[in-house]
């Protein structure tokens, strides 16, 4: 019988704002988290000037509800910029979490202090499980994909030996690139732009998902 894993679908919300800034997705990891992890969050953030460097941080949890803060020093460049934020948080308990980021950018030119601008805002829905041997069962099952977030160079550690095929899918579906593999760990190189992906592995009539994040 053919047995397929289907990755976790993390719902993002995004709430449109007149401003030079935008919270473009975000990245949960591990894709399954249970009441014993640490999850990890990395939240795009997109300028329309450069250079865009900036740090998040949690601010408080509330019941279900994750409130954070990235703020970022925004450059002169007129050109677009991205840069990934991380947020750590510790293990939760069993339930659907919402994380709410606020995004703020402060002026390089003007001492980086938060000006007129309008904030930023997205929110992801995540939800952690009990854990149990079933949990762990689903971890051991995912491809296994390093370093990642990545270049664009990354290396796919697998269990099995013999041939299977690889393919990388943007997060609306279409289908980016596809290549053979053997062997217990293959090094690849793309030039997908940056953002998050889907990657499968399809062997022996098994298909098993991992998530990729792509930061140049």
């Amino acid at each position: 019988m053919k047995k397929i894993y289907v990755p976790l679908l993390t719902l993002v919300l995004f709430i449109s704002v007149a401003s030079a800034q935008v919270v473009t997705s975000f990245t949960v990891d591990p894709l399954y988290p249970t009441t014993t992890d640490t999850i990890t969050v990395y939240v795009q953030c997109d300028f329309t000037n450069a250079p865009c460097e900036g740090f998040a941080q949690v601010d408080n949890i509330s019941g279900t509800q994750i409130n954070a803060t990235a703020f970022h020093c925004v450059g002169s460049l007129s050109t677009l910029c991205t840069d990934f934020d991380t947020l750590v948080i510790a293990p939760l308990a069993a339930g659907q979490y919402t994380l709410s980021v606020l995004l703020l950018q402060g002026d390089m030119m003007a001492g980086c202090i938060v000006g007129a601008t309008p904030p930023g805002f997205g929110a992801v829905l995540i939800d952690v499980t009990q854990a149990t041997s079933i949990a762990e069962i689903t971890h051991n099952n995912e491809l296994a994909i390093s370093p990642n977030p990545s270049d664009g160079n990354f290396s796919i550690k697998r269990k099995s030996i013999g041939e299977s095929t690889i393919k990388i899918f943007s997060t609306d579906g279409r289908l980016m690139q596809s290549l053979l593999l053997s062997g217990t760990e293959t090094n690849v190189a793309c030039s997908l732009k940056p953002g998050v992906y889907i990657v499968a592995e399809e062997s022996a009539g098994e298909t098993i998902f991992g998530r990729l994040m792509i930061a140049r």
